[in-house]
């Protein structure tokens, strides 16, 4: 039975499809979807699910659920938010081993240090033969907490074999890029 997100039974929500981008083509039959919501002013809702051959990926096992770095070079769902019109930005990379981070720049690629969190991200990861999902919090501070917000929802998918795949709601016609501008699509309003 297909995992239902908890997201799900607290507000209708637009389902967001993911594409791959052209120049690294994923040589495993999946789909990727995502939705976002505010759970409260200072904290954002995420679910993403690929659907598909979950065998044929490279899924990171079960850790503790702590900061590490580098975990875009694996299989890793990740959030892009600004203000609209700043050019600040903040970036999350999501496990579905529970491990995450959380990075500020100042603007595309410039300026990154490490986020300084009031809590750390939480995520539920579930696993079967044709899905992967996971369902995070993730905390929202100063300018991004209440705020309106342009998103960018990423994953980055390795296969078995090692191959890497990188999916967006709208990439930039260069080399994938998940930082650029380009991929900030979904708007989500100010907190009421």
């Amino acid at each position: 039975m297909p995992h239902r997100s908890f997201l799900a039974n607290t507000r209708k929500m637009t389902k967001l499809t993911l594409q791959c981008h052209p120049s690294t083509p994923c040589g495993t039959d999946i789909s990727i979807s995502g939705e976002i919501r505010r759970a409260a002013v200072d904290r954002l809702a995420l679910h993403y699910v690929i659907t598909g051959d979950i065998a044929a990926l490279k899924v990171p096992t079960p850790k503790p659920g702590d900061k590490f770095d580098g975990l875009w070079k694996t299989t890793c769902f990740e959030l892009f938010f600004r203000v609209p019109g700043e050019d600040r930005y903040g970036e999350f990379n999501l496990s579905p081993s529970s491990q995450w981070a959380a990075y500020q720049f100042t603007s595309h690629r410039i300026g990154s240090v490490d986020m300084v969190l009031p809590w750390f991200p939480q995520i539920v990861t579930h696993l079967s033969a044709t899905e992967l999902a996971i369902d995070a919090e993730v905390p929202l501070i100063a300018p991004w907490s209440g705020a309106p917000l342009d998103i960018g929802m990423t994953t980055v998918i390795e296969e078995a074999g090692g191959r890497l795949s990188y999916w967006a709601l709208a990439h930039p016609p260069e080399a994938p890029d998940f930082h650029h501008p380009t991929c900030f699509v979904h708007h989500l309003e100010a907190a009421a």
